[in-house]
């Protein structure tokens, strides 16, 4: 088979390497071993080998490469998700602190208190 090296190849984290590690010991014989990683590493690859026989074993790891892709999707959607939460979060927190002022500043002109104003520093 030849392999030649795809301009885009992505940069692999230390949890990506790990992650092909666990998934590389999974697979069966040494043709999946061998090309699962190079998949995974985005490099471009011709393959004359297929058969009867090799077939079925090929499209596993093609389908196992693409259930990797899957996984990692959902695992970003999920942490940007959680981001985008917690963003909100904090705005309704301060938009319902802003409130609170409001209403506090509205109770005390009620009262017949005067707001504290700051006074602003002219420039000379």
């Amino acid at each position: 088979w030849n392999l030649a090296r795809n301009d885009h190849e992505a940069e692999k984290s230390a949890d990506d390497q790990k992650q092909n590690n666990k998934t590389t010991l999974a697979l069966q014989g040494p043709v999946q071993r061998s090309l699962f990683p190079v998949l995974n590493n985005y490099w471009d690859v011709w393959y004359a080998g297929e058969t009867r026989e090799t077939k079925r074993m090929l499209r596993q790891m093609v389908m196992l490469h693409v259930t990797n892709h899957l996984l990692k999707a959902r695992d970003v959607v999920t942490r940007n998700t959680k981001r985008i939460k917690g963003i909100q979060d904090k705005i309704k927190k301060a938009e319902q602190k802003a409130r609170d002022e409001e209403k506090l500043a509205q109770a005390g002109e009620k009262a017949g208190l005067k707001p504290n104003k700051r006074r602003k520093k002219r420039r000379r």
